[in-house]
């Protein structure tokens, strides 16, 4: 975890101990305004190790859903993946895997968790070699709008190209990749869109 601390500052990535410090006195005694604050309803990123990954089936429909515990050196944190979002991250919930998570904190009586939208693969994000560009896989015309208008909104030097009808196009902006932007993508685009790498 500590080799990709200067990565989880630059992407405004919390501890989890500051999150979940309600139950902390050490915390109290230094300032009882911050002890004090519920985060409920937050949107967060944090990053730790995946500990204790269990299946758990909803009781209304039968749908699949994971729980685990997110785990860094300040502590811990349960994470909920309800199905809605289990296509986009079934391939980071794995035992031991060390994940950014990006979701919304829910604060009660029984503590506090994150119900969680996207999880990023912190080796693949933070590996050395050097974005080549981006491919988005388009379903409808009207995405071409919404690519170039996040181009125009993070502007930087990385291409992004284009694949619709089975044609490819270079957009006419390129982007600055990073973790508010790549999360971005992901939100518009989902599972289509994909990062490619100098070898």
């Amino acid at each position: 975890m500590d080799d990709y601390m200067e990565y989880f500052v630059r992407e405004g990535v919390y501890e989890i101990g500051f999150l979940s410090h309600k139950e902390d006195e050490s915390f109290a005694d230094e300032s009882s305004a911050v002890a004090s604050y519920n985060y409920d309803g937050e949107k967060v990123k944090i990053a730790g190790i995946i500990k204790e990954l269990k299946l758990f089936y909803t009781k209304k429909d039968q749908k699949p859903m994971y729980v685990y515990l997110l785990e860094d050196k300040s502590g811990d944190m349960k994470s909920v993946v309800f199905n809605d979002r289990l296509e986009l991250n079934q391939d980071k919930l794995v035992d031991g895997k060390v994940v950014i998570v990006e979701g919304q904190l829910k604060q009660d009586d029984f503590g506090i968790q994150i119900i969680v939208r996207n999880m990023y693969d912190i080796e693949a994000l933070a590996k050395s070699e050097k974005p080549k560009a981006i491919w988005i896989r388009l379903i409808h015309k009207q995405q071409f709008e919404e690519v170039s208008k996040i181009c125009k909104q993070n502007p930087g030097d990385l291409p992004v190209y284009l694949y619709f009808n089975g044609k490819a196009f270079e957009s006419n902006g390129k982007i600055n990749l990073n973790f508010a932007t790549f999360s971005k993508l992901q939100e518009h685009f989902g599972e289509n869109v994909k990062v490619t790498y100098h070898k």
